[in-house]
Order: C-alpha cells, then structure tokens, then sequence
C-alpha cells in the first residue's frame, strides 16, 4: 500500500532540503488524505519526494520527518534506528559502564525519532511517545528493542503502563529506585 502525500507550497521546502525535522502547517498545499499518525511522504511543489514522516491532523507543526530519501518506514527502519541509538550510547560510554546504567536511550529529534523518549533503567526499558505517529509506531519500536542481539532490553514497556516493577538503577554512583508505572514521566 502506498504512503499519502503530502504536497508542499512553492519554494516551501528549503527547510527539508536542510534536514530540518518538522513541517509547519502554512508549507503544505492543502490538506491531505491522512490519518492522524499515519506516515507520509512528503513531496515538493514540483513532485520530488523529500522524504517520509508522521502526519499530525492539528497543531503547527503537521508533520515530525523520519526519512529525508525514498526510503521505506518499516521494521528495517526502526531497527536501523535504534541500533543507531545504541551505538551512540555505547561511543559515550553509557553501556557496559559500572557508574551509571541509567540513561537516555533515544531522545526524539537527536536520534532520527522525533516524538518519542527512551529511557534505560538497569537493562529496561520505558518508552513515552509525544506524538500520535510514535503512538502508532510503538509496537513495531518494542520489537526492534527487543530483538537487539546485544544490549538488548530487559523488558520494554510504554510509560505508565501498569505492572513494570521497581527498577533500581545507578546514576554516577549513586543508588536509586525507578517506579516506570507511577513515577513521573518514564519514571526517574
């Protein structure tokens, strides 16, 4: 099935062309035939395809990129994401580190996932999504966690989903104790 699109105003996709994550609501020529959350492909005023992203039915920003090329937003794509949120974590020295197994594992924009938070509790970890397209996308970013082959997750769970345990964690030393289901946020 192929993606909606969304087309832009003339001279509306400068921007883009800049790997800036977001399209305004004034960009696009007319409203498209979406979902809210659902991914589109997004073309400029002449048709060239500039990329694919979450669609937002209300708000400024209408939709939050993934891709900036023709490439599809499947199970490959999130899995190639967050590898690559791992691999950056693990080049600053967050995994395997005896100090602090607590952290920020994905963080929106910053890691080519704009709308959602991860964050890593002694192995777990908890997801919050900001957008109704990360919403959406949830189960098939649960999967890819949890089939990491190494520094693969615990358990994953949504923030605020009952049942996820207390989680104690270290912080620089420090000790503390995690309550994903009732803390604020993802829990910390």
């Amino acid at each position: 099935m192929s993606e909606p699109c969304i087309r832009l105003k003339p001279g509306r996709d400068k921007s883009l062309l800049r790997g800036h994550p977001f399209v305004f609501s004034g960009a696009i020529s007319g409203i498209p035939d979406a979902q809210d959350g659902a991914v589109v492909r997004v073309l400029s005023h002449e048709g060239a395809c500039l990329g694919s992203g979450h669609y937002q039915a209300s708000g400024s920003i209408r939709v939050r990129m993934l891709t900036f090329d023709e490439s599809p937003v499947d199970g490959a794509f999130w899995r190639a994401r967050v590898d690559g949120a791992f691999e950056l974590r693990r080049a600053l020295g967050l995994l395997d580190n005896p100090q602090t197994d607590a952290f920020r594992l994905i963080h929106g924009e910053g890691d080519g996932l704009p709308g959602l938070v991860a964050d890593w509790y002694a192995g777990n970890v908890v997801l919050q999504a900001h957008s109704a397209g990360m919403s959406r996308a949830l189960p098939g970013l649960k999967q890819a966690l949890e089939d990491r082959p190494r520094n693969r997750a615990g358990a994953v769970f949504t923030a605020g989903e009952p049942g996820m345990p207390e989680v104690e964690i270290t912080e620089n030393g420090h000790r503390f104790v995690v309550s994903p289901s009732h803390g604020q946020k993802t829990g910390f």
